[in-house]
């Protein structure tokens, strides 16, 4: 296939995995978050009783399945922070500090922070393709950017990567050849998307969404089947068990 320059790949299943996941657990993780939203609001003298609480929390999960639904057809990314604005708008009637909105959104996803862990393979996978210097990157569908950091930060795991990337920071979704494009140009291949390569275990958006970029694209499979699963019709180059076969399928795709 040619020599291969650069390594994207998604975040969520990919480099790291959510033990005994579901939607269950999902529901749970960011309910906890929201309770530290709560306190954090108590703390500001902000009123926020059990009623209101109820409240907040019903109004920000129907708020990120409309979102969702939303990024299906135009590729947006509707951030935490976004939300969590209009959150606080529509129960209290009123606009909120941008650090406080920061701080509450953080506060989100600090329950999730707990549950991500890299798979076993993750780093002795990435300590190999730095070996051989391949330019390493991160695109992942996340809307809260600073998250992204963090639990690379937390893991030890950014030190290994050019760039590291969010829908919630550039404000598009995969499978948008857009985003993609941005990133490429991050790792300096924008030009040369031939000789990237996409990893990642949702099809239609690291799929389909490498290969309307240009690049080459491997899917890693997923024990854990989403509600929503979108079928598409385009087949990736290769598909892998686990992120430690990486490596010798690069190798061979380079002979």
């Amino acid at each position: 296939m040619g020599a291969i320059k650069a390594i994207l790949f998604d975040f969520g299943f990919t480099l790291c995995t959510m033990h005994d996941v579901s939607m269950e657990k999902y529901m749970e993780i960011y309910r906890k978050g929201m309770n530290e939203c709560v306190s954090c609001l108590i703390d500001e003298i902000v009123s926020c009783d059990e009623e209101q609480a109820e409240i907040l929390n019903g109004t920000i999960m129907e708020l990120r399945r409309s979102a969702w639904r939303k990024s299906r057809e135009d590729f947006i990314e509707y951030s935490t922070s976004n939300l969590m604005e209009q959150a606080l708008k529509q129960v209290y009637k009123r606009d909120f500090q941008p650090d406080l909105i920061n701080r509450l959104s953080d506060l989100y996803h600090s329950e999730e922070l707990k549950h991500w862990v890299p798979f076993e393979g993750t780093i002795p996978t990435l300590k190999a393709l730095t070996k051989k210097k391949y330019r390493l990157g991160v695109l992942s569908n996340h809307p809260h950017h600073p998250f992204i950091l963090d639990i690379f930060k937390k893991h030890n795991l950014s030190h290994f990567f050019h760039a590291i990337h969010s829908s919630a920071e550039i404000g598009i979704r995969k499978p948008s050849k857009e985003v993609f494009k941005h990133v490429l140009n991050s790792l300096e291949y924008g030009d040369q998307p031939e000789s990237c390569v996409m990893i990642g275990d949702e099809p239609l958006s690291d799929i389909h969404g490498g290969h309307n970029a240009g690049m080459k694209t491997v899917l890693m499979k997923r024990e854990y089947k989403f509600p929503v699963e979108t079928k598409i019709e385009i087949e990736p180059d290769a598909i892998i068990d686990k992120i430690s076969d990486l490596p010798s399928l690069l190798e061979k795709w380079e002979q």
